[in-house]
């Protein structure tokens, strides 16, 4: 054993000749005077050789390993594998190790794999393997030593047997020997019941009693000693432990007011080896309870063997100076306590990660960051409720509650930062709720007490809602290092530590900062920290939808800062105001308007922006986005009523105030869990009304309506319509309007089907100001672009002679098909193509009658039209053939309202509305609108100087004219 080199244990704790006296030391060390009386020389010789034998398979050279591996050799009482059959499971279990026990083992990455045959080639790792599997199985090997003899090299006879003792008290000393790695009660099974008390003069239980807690005792330092440690590179995780542990022990004595007592007292340099010492307390005094126990009931019914049974063992307890936790704690540079990442295992942890996040490394920075904002508001509100200034806990520096940056260390690795001025952590919280996976503390009694009102309402707008921050960092690097100092904890109280996914145990070291909390990520993806450093410089060139997949964060407060690589900070609020969104105690801000619901307290909304959901501060990007439900009206002989809309309202963006946590969001928050708002008629009625508003503010005068029809440019286009598909730019085809010398309206539907007015006229747009001239007060005008392909006039007017307007205005342009009567001005040469063979219909032909004109244009009429010749005539000297100017007007059936089902939208609105035709701008400024629902309007929109409309749009109502406004019942 002195000149064994143990191979696969080369960095192991003494298990030599030392060790073996040192264990028999102990063992009878642990014997008191009156089991000395009961025991014979037969206990003697086998305490001896079972001591001897515990640890000597770990001795076994690469050529007895080989050997033993091919060898049948097998205790058939106690087993039934062969050692190749438990070599060859060993190895498919070590092939699904996780990332943490490979780590654990080899201390770096390993894919583990057979050793090669010849054991000249076996690497450290291949050794290490090995000596792994023969860790778990030397009590085995123990025993069968004691039978087969030491393992020889393969084909050979063991040199070493025993020799000159009788084959009995091997054959005990073996199975004792055995018995120290498995259960006391279970080893015992394995010895006849008759011969358990006393075999030839062996007390087996007794002595098994005896090596098991010896063995477990060896703790003193000489087995480790620090010194080698510090210039010993050991590769094992594990073994470096052990030998921590080892180092550690200061002290073992006995106690001389409990002298069935021995106190140990250890001095812990970190955590982990806390926790073992901890551990492997519990694990001696489990064994000395349960030897005890075993000994009482199998000796203590007999006189003779009393003292085995009762008083057989010099000690019962186990005292260290780890007992009180607190007094331990003053004296040591870390927390001692049990803290690690709660999963079941590292790939464990990275299953989670894939399916909520996918590989989006963006989203560890949102999770990191919606913590700091909790948190900063957080502190906000506890300095608040305990009447503290927030002066006396800010730290000192710094011009920003959540700071972002990047940087390099002298050892090259790149880091992410992200500091926050927030309320910190305390050790409770960091291992019950940041390292637990799935838990919240934002959703525990402790938080609610801090942060409820009585009414059980609270100001704090959460973010963070799920407990997966620690996860998706991840995402980022795969280590993380935190710093913290709760609000409620001294300045020398704050607390360090880091971990990685493989990590074992973390250990919580005490530091000197101030109040909040930084995180720090290593980043060792390129692409990962080539977009950080851009971050800073895109920060103020989002797009005007402003998703920039790496910037989630829209509010001014509480603030956060993006720096440079040059120390340059970057803000939404300072580099992009226009993309922020108003905060939580904003009302009615500029472009934007604020309902109010009993969930959420404030919802703000503008069609300023693209469509978008930003909760909390935090944007929720989204594929598929949210819907609002502005269903389709329906209208008499139109089987599609998706096809009739002129205009469709956009989808607003949205800054929702969520105080609960009931905004009904994915884990991923990337939608919402259904497609559908939760406040949506509230949203609806308020876009309704917020229309209302602006064409208060900007209805035209008449002469601005010819003017935008000829032009297309007006104030009156409202953002938030989307007028039609075609109608993309400002040079489209059809008009988004229709004027009358009394009013205007939309071209829809639904605003056509409720007008008084029976007359729809399409005229080209250079030609509508002379028409209007000649028209009367009873026709809707709109006009048609006098670059309208030739093909295009050809297929408009053969619809408009069908009677088919949903044809002649590209689907969404209709008005309503219901129509009396047809008048049509093309040029000659279009009336030509038409007439060709083909061109139209021929039961259209047979109901048509035609009018040439001496300026080339032929009139087309169908149905009931009756025009004084004059009126006609004028009106086709104002049309331009070379112009391919056209004019087109149908006379309308009127429509029975209760044959017109509206949708929400146009319910609210008709309800506002009574009369859709909005005259033009006058002195007094009426709209045909009921009082209550104006009313309604108006304190929604009303400001200290007048009316504001989305565009910032602001003018004074006199007296005289908010009094007429109010007494309008029309």
């Amino acid at each position: 054993m002195d000149n064994s080199q143990i191979p696969f244990f080369g960095e192991y704790t003494n298990h030599g000749v030392r060790h073996i006296n040192e264990v028999l030391q102990t063992a009878t060390s642990l014997i008191t005077d009156e089991a000395w009386n009961k025991l014979t020389p037969e206990d003697a010789a086998t305490l001896i050789v079972a001591i001897l034998l515990h640890d000597l398979g770990m001795h076994i050279t690469e050529e007895g390993f080989i050997g033993l591996l091919s060898s049948d050799q097998i205790m058939t009482d106690y087993d039934k594998s062969t050692w190749q059959q438990l070599w060859i499971d060993f190895l498919e279990e070590a092939k699904r190790f996780d990332e943490k026990k490979v780590y654990s083992l080899f201390g770096e990455e390993y894919s583990v794999k057979p050793p090669v045959e010849n054991h000249k080639n076996w690497s450290l790792f291949d050794k290490m393997l090995i000596g792994e599997f023969l860790r778990r199985h030397h009590p085995r090997l123990a025993h069968e030593i004691s039978h087969f003899g030491f393992p020889a090299p393969k084909g050979h006879e063991s040199p070493l047997r025993f020799v000159g003792i009788p084959q009995y008290i091997a054959e005990f000393g073996g199975k004792i020997a055995r018995s120290h790695g498995q259960e006391l009660r279970d080893a015992l099974e394995y010895i006849n019941y008759e011969d358990r008390r006393d075999y030839k003069g062996i007390h087996a239980p007794y002595l098994m009693a005896i090596v098991r807690i010896a063995d477990y005792m060896q703790v003193q330092r000489e087995r480790a000693s620090g010194q080698i440690l510090q210039i010993k590179n050991l590769s094992s995780p594990l073994s470096r432990a052990e030998w921590r542990v080892h180092d550690s022990i200061d002290d073992i004595k006995t106690i001389n007011e409990d002298p069935e007592a021995i106190k140990i007292n250890a001095k812990p340099k970190d955590v982990t080896t806390f926790l073992k010492l901890k551990s492997l307390f519990k694990g001696i005094q489990y064994e000395l309870d349960t030897s005890w126990a075993a000994l009482g009931e199998i000796y203590g019914r007999y006189e003779e063997l009393l003292p085995l049974g009762l008083s057989g063992l010099s000690i019962r307890r186990i005292r260290s100076n780890l007992d009180n936790l607190a007094q331990f704690e003053e004296t040591v540079s870390y927390v001692p306590m049990e803290i690690k990442l709660k999963t079941a295992n590292a790939e464990l942890l990275n299953l989670l990660i894939s399916p909520l996040y996918g590989k989006v490394p963006s989203i560890g920075l949102r999770e990191m960051l919606q913590n700091a904002v909790d948190a900063r508001r957080e502190l906000v509100d506890h300095v608040k409720r305990a009447q503290i200034d927030i002066t006396l806990v800010e730290p000192n520096g710094g011009n920003f509650d959540i700071e972002i940056k990047t940087y390099v260390d002298e050892e090259s690795n790149r880091w992410l930062l992200i500091k926050d001025r927030g309320i910190g952590m305390t050790k409770e919280i960091i291992d019950q709720y940041f390292l637990n996976v799935g838990a919240s503390f934002r959703n525990s009694d402790s938080w609610h007490k801090m942060h409820d009102s009585p009414d059980g309402s609270n100001s704090v707008y959460r973010s963070g809602r799920f407990g997966v921050g620690v996860l998706a960092a991840f995402l980022l690097g795969p280590e993380i290092r935190v710093k913290t100092r709760h609000i409620s904890q001294r300045r020398d109280q704050a607390l360090e530590f880091s971990l990685t996914n493989g990590d074992a145990y973390i250990e919580l070291k005490k530091i000197n900062a101030d109040i909040g909390t930084e995180i720090a990520i290593k980043i060792t993806d390129d692409l990962v920290w080539r977009q950080l450093l851009e971050v800073p410089l895109r920060n103020s060139e989002l797009s005007s939808s402003g998703n920039d997949s790496w910037i989630w964060y829209f509010n001014n407060n509480p603030s956060v800062a993006w720096f440079s690589e040059e120390g340059v900070p970057y803000t939404i609020g300072q580099t992009a105001p226009d993309k922020t969104v108003p905060s939580e105690r904003d009302s009615n801000p500029p472009l934007w308007r604020t309902i109010n619901t009993k969930d959420y307290p404030k919802i703000h909304w503008t069609h300023h922006h693209r469509d978008g959901l930003i909760v909390n501060g935090f944007a929720v990007f989204s594929t598929n986005g949210y819907s609002i439900s502005f269903p389709d009206y329906e209208l008499p002989n139109h089987p599609s009523p998706s096809s009739q809309h002129f205009f469709a309202f956009k989808k607003p963006r949205l800054a929702i105030y969520d105080p609960l946590g009931r905004m009904p969001l994915n884990l991923q928050r990337s939608a919402l869990t259904g497609s559908r708002l939760p406040f949506e008629q509230d949203l609806v009625q308020s876009i309704a009304l917020n229309m209302i508003a602006h064409a208060i503010v900007n209805v035209p005068s008449y002469e601005e309506m010819v003017a935008f029809l000829e032009s297309g440019t007006s104030k009156l286009i409202y953002p938030g319509v989307r007028y039609g598909r075609r109608y993309q730019r400002i040079d489209f085809s059809f008009h988004p309007f229709w004027i009358s010398k009394s009013g205007f309206g939309f071209m829809d539907p639904a605003v056509i089907a409720l007008s008084p007015l029976r007359l729809f006229i399409v005229v080209s747009r250079s030609a509508i100001r002379n028409i209007l001239n000649v028209v009367g007060d009873d026709a809707m005008i709109t006009p048609i672009s006098r670059n309208y392909a030739f093909a295009r006039n050809m297929s408009f007017v053969k619809y408009m002679l069908y009677g088919d307007l949903a044809d002649a205005f590209s689907g969404p342009y209709a008005p309503v098909n219901s129509i009396r009567g047809i008048l049509i001005l093309v040029p000659g040469y279009v009336f030509h193509q038409l007439n060709k063979k083909g061109g139209m219909r021929r039961e259209i032909k047979d109901q048509i009658t035609t009018r040439r004109f001496n300026n080339g244009y032929i009139a087309i009429i169908r149905g009931s039209v009756t025009i004084e010749d004059e009126k006609l005539i004028e009106i086709v000297s104002h049309l331009n053939a070379e112009e391919e100017e056209i004019f087109a007007m149908s006379i309308l059936n009127p429509i029975v309202q209760s044959d017109l089902r509206l949708s929400n939208f146009f319910n609210a609105y008709r309800s506002t509305m009574k009369a859709l035709v909005i005259p033009h701008h006058k002195k007094d400024r009426m709209l045909l609108v009921s009082s209550t629902d104006l009313e309604a309007a108006v304190n929604l929109f009303e400001s200290e100087s007048g009316l504001v409309d989305l565009n910032g749009n602001t003018e004074e109502l006199d007296e005289e004219n908010e009094d007429s406004i109010e007494s309008s019942e029309s």
